[in-house]
């Protein structure tokens, strides 16, 4: 390739990385907005997955507590023994 056809490469390879990089951050800002219609359903979902979290913590800290409860026994019988 000729030099100044090289230049004009790397300057539409540059103005794409631009073009893609502004497309993207548009995206995300758009994404990212919430209009005033908007947050009451937000913070209803943000509502529900906290509780589903809780949820979950709650499960695994049971689970958790049952395996101690084994631990202790098993530690226990050992003593015992």
């Amino acid at each position: 390739m000729k030099e100044g056809n090289m230049m004009s490469y790397e300057m539409y390879e540059d103005f794409k990385e631009t073009m893609v990089e502004t497309i993207k951050t548009e995206l995300s800002a758009k994404n990212n907005q919430s209009t005033d219609t908007d947050l009451p359903q937000l913070i209803h979902s943000e509502h529900k997955h906290s509780r589903e979290a809780i949820a979950q913590l709650a499960g695994r800290l049971e689970s958790i507590e049952q395996s101690n409860i084994k631990t202790k026994a098993g530690i226990d019988r050992l003593q015992a023994s």
